[in-house]
């Protein structure tokens, strides 16, 4: 089970850390703020 994601220079992402829950996570923001470049 995936419990962090840290992402560097990765698309939108400059340096950003992650922590993921149990169970489901859900992601949500405004529209081009970089949330399916998280899942790919």
């Amino acid at each position: 089970m995936i419990t962090d994601l840290r992402l560097q220079n990765f698309r939108s992402y400059k340096d950003s850390s992650f922590e993921l829950s149990p169970g489901v996570n859900i992601i949500v923001g405004p529209n081009a703020s970089g949330k399916t470049n998280l899942l790919e």
